[in-house]
């Protein structure tokens, strides 16, 4: 049995859309408040959605958010742990789909 694709682009889409909700909400570097696109963390919110369809944990998923906005903002992303919320959030809004 072939794999739907129309299924899947459908479903990344929409996971896409609400991890960059997450993150566009959350802006800790003012991005969008200070007028930059609703777009802007698209390529974040992509590595972040494919580290959390591959997360065991919200522990995980956090450090991968840490090391994807540490590489973005050149080292200046915080701690690990002020990616707690974010990480449970994210996992929470796309558990919303396998029910």
């Amino acid at each position: 049995m072939k794999p739907d694709k129309k299924k899947f682009r459908s479903s990344y889409e929409s996971d896409l859309k609400k991890v960059l909700n997450i993150l566009n909400k959350q802006d800790d570097y003012k991005l969008i408040a200070s007028g930059a696109p609703l777009d802007e963390f698209r390529g974040e919110a992509e590595a972040i959605l494919v580290a959390a369809r591959k997360a065991n944990s919200w522990r995980e998923l956090r450090n991968e958010i840490h090391r994807v906005f540490d590489e973005a903002f050149s080292g200046d992303a915080g701690t690990v742990q002020d990616y707690d919320d974010m990480a449970k959030r994210i996992l929470d809004e796309l558990s919303k789909n396998e029910s």
